[in-house]
């Protein structure tokens, strides 16, 4: 009988795409979250400004922070230093004596989805990329 074999060429590519694959998935998917923290943020500005009727000062302190050692972007309040710390917290829950205003919840909620579908695709796409 004779020796068959099988020759296939490309293999080597194929290894190095695959290795980069986690690297390309996880640059796509920073992209999305990065976008999707700063919808995150002007919808919760755009809410609170329209909730409430001070300064705007609360609005204006929420911000977009990169934990990078956790791969993950935070949307905080840092909140307006003349007033109350709570403050924000506050008008997110209410008091006893305030009703709530909340607008980072909603502002979440509105994205949530958009965040889910971009995020599938783009991992898709960067697998497609990397393994074609």
């Amino acid at each position: 009988m004779a020796d068959a074999g099988v020759t296939m060429t490309g293999l080597k590519d194929m290894r190095a795409a695959v290795q980069q694959l986690p690297k390309a998935v996880t640059e796509r998917l920073r992209a999305v979250a990065w976008r999707k923290a700063r919808d995150v943020r002007a919808g919760a500005m755009d809410r609170l400004r329209a909730k409430t009727h001070g300064t705007g000062k609360t609005a204006s302190s929420i911000v977009v922070i990169e934990e990078t050692e956790h791969k993950r972007f935070v949307v905080a309040v840092r909140g307006d230093p003349s007033h109350p710390a709570n403050l924000p917290l506050w008008l997110e829950k209410g008091t006893v004596t305030m009703t709530a205003r909340p607008y980072m919840l909603p502002a979440l909620e509105a994205v949530s989805d958009s965040y889910v579908k971009e995020s599938e695709a783009a991992a898709v796409d960067a697998a497609r990329e990397a393994l074609t």
